[in-house]
Parts: C-alpha cells; structure tokens; sequence
C-alpha cells in the first residue's frame, strides 16, 4: 500500500508542477509584449506595457519606462517622471536604472544637480559592470563633475540594451550613453580642477581599454603630467604610455588628443621625424577647427618644419586661427604680411592684423602697428582701419 501511496503523491507533484507552468506561461509578460511593440514601431504601446509592469514592481520595466520619459518615446517627454522611476529602478538594485540616475543628477535632470549623488549612482553602476559608467565616474574623480548633455538613445538601443539585461550581459557595443559629451576636451587638466586622479585612474582606464577615446585622452594626460599613477615609472616610461594613449584617441578623431600628440612629437626635438609627426597631426587637428592646432600648423608651414616652406598656407591656416579669435595667430599674420616674401609687404593688411591684436591685448602688436602705419598714405591707413572696423563687425554679428 506504501508505495501505492508514494506513486500517487509523485504523480500529484508532477500533476501541480505542470499546471503551475501551464499557469505562469498564461500570465502575459509586459516586458516581452512591450520589445515586440517596439520592434513593430509601436512606441505609444510599448509605454503603456512597460508602465503596467513598472507599477507592479518589475525593477527592468521601472527603467525603460524612466529612460522612455527622458527621451519622449511613447509619451511625452517628463524628465521629473523619468527621475521618479529610475529613481525606483536603482534603489531596487538596477544597473542601468543606476547609470541613467546618476547622469540624471549630474545635470540636474528631473531633480537638483547634485555632483555628490552623481558620483554615487556611477560609482553603484560601474560596479555592477555596466560600462558605460567607467568614463563618467572617472571624470568625476577627475574634475569633480560629470559629462554634460543628453544621453543619446533611440528605439533600437532600447532593444538592444533590454535583450542584453534579460540574457544577464552588458557589452561595450550596446552601453547607453555612447554619444554623451564630457566636456573634458582640455589641453592640460589644471591642477585646481583634478580632485583625486588616484580614484579617477583606474575607472578611465578600464574605459580606455574599451575603447573610449576621451577616455584614451584623460589617460594620456594622466601619464604625460605623472599624476594618480598606481605605480612610480620613469619619465620616459610615462611619456610612453602618453604617446600610446593619446595615439589611440587621435586615431578616433579626438582633436584634443590629436593636438596633445603634435605638442609630445613637437617638444621632442628637431629631428625629420619628431617634426614630420608633429606636422601630421597638428594638420589633422586644424582640419577639425582646433585654433591652437591651426595657429601652430601656420608656423610648419612659415618655417618649414615637417614640411616645404608655404607663405600662402601659412597664412591660410594663420587667418583660419585668427578669425576665431586666436590672439598669436593675429600677431603672426601681422609679421607675415610685413615681412619680404610670396605675400609682400603688404603693409595695409600688416596694420590690419597688428590693430586687431591690439584690440586684443597683444603687448608687443601695438608698436608693430605704428611701424607700418609709417608705410602707408592717409589713404591707405583709413582703408587698413575700415578693415579693422569691418572684421570686428563680422566677428559681432550673431551666427547663422
């Protein structure tokens, strides 16, 4: 009789295993329903499931239904609502949730800017291995403040991220936040702005080694000034790994990093090569606008260095510095047109310069004007002087 009994209690097990699945399997999955809606195009219908199963407690749900309202999809744009649901995603534990809260309260989205939270839900984020959070938690060790501006995310990335959430990855390929600025593109990082670069190394460089190229940058600048370095390297250790990291950035088109590494190549001496590298990238950099790498490139071309001489380029990237208010640029374009060679004299446009460098507060640009102007007639002088007057009425003018 026992094991008559045993047979019937395991078929009773069996029978409330299979009727408890067949129960769950009824039971609709907001969360799957709402990625079909998305993958179909149906924004507004994707909103409504994900809040149906934010409201029940899905942590997941909590998060694309806060990242929805920051972004407008589905519904209309409420960063407050955004803020009050991730909120509830990253105190449940949410990684995502985490990131998206901590870029929310490093610009002051939905709530009070508050850097001091920022640095805590990144620091939570990155913990949990979300990647996205390694280049702004290191920047807020850095600088103390995080990246500026929206988080870019679109109907795809949504997808994407949920599916890597559910199957319990998160790939650098799919991390929100890719197109975030940082705001850190600076050709040196003062010391006035780094709060702890001990705390920000290793974050940047689990970034870098990502592939982030501001990251890249940051790392590059920590080693060329030896600062926040877990080990003590020689100098030229360190300027190696400058080299390396800012070379890595400037192949991605950072233009601060581009720039950094004409300066390293530059400063290392006059050699064809040194002054060849320097040259490559200094071009690289002006022909992304940087002015400082425009300037310096007019000087290659004056003076021949990594390059054949070329007044007319000179002044062509001179003028393009110059025009964006580049004070040495004005100074230089002032001597160029002074001077004997393939420009002139040109004594009215020497005047021109040197008056606008003037206006500017160069301390020498002043007595180089007087020197022209006692080359030119009344007439000439007027003209040069309704240049000056023409080029700060352009320069005033608001943009197009």
């Amino acid at each position: 009789m026992k094991p008559v009994l045993a047979r019937i209690l395991v078929l009773l097990i069996l029978l409330l295993a299979l009727v408890s699945g067949w129960l769950l399997l009824m039971i609709p999955d907001d969360n799957a329903d709402a990625i079909a809606a998305l993958e179909r195009g149906d924004k507004k219908e994707a909103f409504a499931l994900y809040k149906t199963a934010a409201q029940k407690g899905d942590r997941l749900a909590q998060t694309e239904l806060g990242i929805m309202y920051n972004r407008g999809t589905g519904t209309l744009k409420n960063q407050k609502e955004a803020f009050k649901w991730l909120s509830k995603a990253a105190e449940g534990g949410q990684g995502r949730a985490q990131y998206y809260l901590a870029h929310m309260y490093s610009n002051g989205y939905g709530t009070e800017q508050d850097n001091q939270k920022a640095l805590f839900w990144y620091q939570k984020a990155a913990d949990k291995g979300i990647e996205a959070a390694y280049l702004p938690l290191g920047l807020m060790h850095l600088t103390g403040k995080g990246p500026d501006g929206e988080i870019e995310i679109d109907t795809a990335g949504l997808n994407g991220q949920i599916t890597l959430e559910l199957s319990g990855e998160l790939s650098s390929e799919a991390s929100p936040g890719e197109n975030i600025s940082t705001s850190a593109s600076t050709n040196s990082l003062p010391a006035s702005a780094i709060t702890d670069p001990r705390a920000a190394f290793p974050w940047l460089k689990k970034a870098a080694e990502l592939g982030r190229p501001e990251a890249e940058y940051l790392l590059g600048l920590l080693y060329q000034k030896g600062e926040g370095l877990p080990n003590k390297n020689s100098a030229e250790e360190n300027m190696e790994q400058a080299v390396f990291w800012f070379e890595r950035a400037a192949k991605s088109t950072h233009v601060d990093a581009q720039y950094a590494l004409a300066q390293l190549f530059d400063d290392r001496g006059s050699n064809q090569e040194n002054q060849s590298q320097a040259f490559r990238w200094y071009q690289q950099a002006a022909n992304q606008g940087h002015p400082r790498a425009q300037y310096r490139l007019g000087t290659f071309y004056r003076d021949g260095k990594g390059t054949l001489p070329n007044d007319w380029q000179a002044a062509t990237w001179f003028s393009n510095a110059a025009n964006r208010g580049f004070l040495e640029a004005q100074f230089a374009l002032g001597e160029l047109y002074q001077s004997q060679n393939e420009l002139g004299p040109d004594y009215t446009k020497a005047y021109m310069w040197f008056g606008i460098a003037t206006l500017n507060g160069h301390e020498e640009a002043l007595e180089r004007k007087n020197t022209a102007a006692r080359q030119l007639q009344p007439e000439a002088r007027a003209a040069a002087e309704k240049l000056i007057a023409d080029w700060q009425k352009n320069r005033n003018q608001p943009a197009r």
